[in-house]
């Protein structure tokens, strides 16, 4: 079956609730990429999924879907051409919109999606963590409903009041320690690595390097040129969800 992929303008799409994301090294795992793209764009609002596709007329493209449209945007214009992974960013609207969305709005009706061909810029099963081996499988599930679509929402739900417990908790606790150029930050993922978290704190000026605890999982140390840098990026990243059940905690590290 050909993939149909049609040169689309940015400004051809209307803004919606995902991202279509590609120029992505395709020699990524698809759940590390899933992983890392989450935790690239989750800064920019509530994300519902991360679709990442890994079928050989797919490789090297995503579908990042947010919870509003403003949220999309807002990462779309921000990430533009963001070096990932060493290979810059080429972002646009997804051409359709997402089961998630569809699930989230109260209007998805799984008989009037038709079976169609996988489209440049449209996310296969809107959600749907797709697996297959080619396009034709990936065709076969952009009918099906994303079944976790409910979990995730609810998911969501508690990630932001856990989150904002969290955060109250991590601010006592940053300001327990004296000002220094090197955070101290907790509560990570097992999954997460140094380029993740270089991904997360490179924005911020004066960052100089990230370093990882040999032999214990799920805290790191991310040092700044001076104390005020850090300080900046410690306020605002503090409580930043890693993923929806794991809210980074940071403090200044001990003298």
């Amino acid at each position: 079956m050909e993939i149909d992929q049609p040169k689309v303008q940015l400004g051809d799409i209307p803004p919606n609730h995902t991202v279509y994301a590609n120029n992505l090294d395709d020699h990524i795992k698809k759940q590390e990429l899933r992983t890392q793209l989450y935790c690239l764009f989750a800064q920019y609002g509530v994300i519902l999924d991360v679709v990442a596709l890994k079928t050989p007329k797919m490789r090297g493209q995503a579908f990042v879907t947010f919870r509003d449209v403003a949220s999309a945007t807002q990462a779309l214009h921000s990430l533009q051409g963001f070096s990932f992974f060493g290979k810059p960013l080429r972002l646009q609207y997804a051409k359709c919109k997402a089961n998630v969305v569809a699930q989230m709005e109260g209007t998805f009706d799984p008989r009037s999606r038709p079976k169609r061909k996988v489209e440049f810029g449209v996310a296969p099963g809107g959600g749907k963590k797709a697996v297959g081996t080619g396009a034709q499988e990936v065709v076969a599930r952009a009918d099906e409903p994303s079944r976790s679509a409910p979990a995730a929402l609810g998911a969501s739900a508690r990630a932001e009041a856990d989150g904002a417990a969290a955060a109250a908790a991590a601010a006592a606790a940053a300001t327990a320690e004296p000002p220094n150029k090197i955070l101290f930050v907790q509560n990570l993922p097992d999954v997460v690595n140094e380029q993740m978290l270089r991904l997360l704190f490179q924005q911020f000026e004066s960052f100089c390097e990230v370093r990882l605890v040999p032999g214990q999982a799920g805290i790191a140390f991310v040092e700044f040129g001076d104390d005020a840098k850090a300080g900046v990026a410690m306020k605002a990243l503090q409580a930043f969800k890693v993923t929806p059940t794991h809210t980074m905690k940071i403090s200044f590290a001990k003298a």
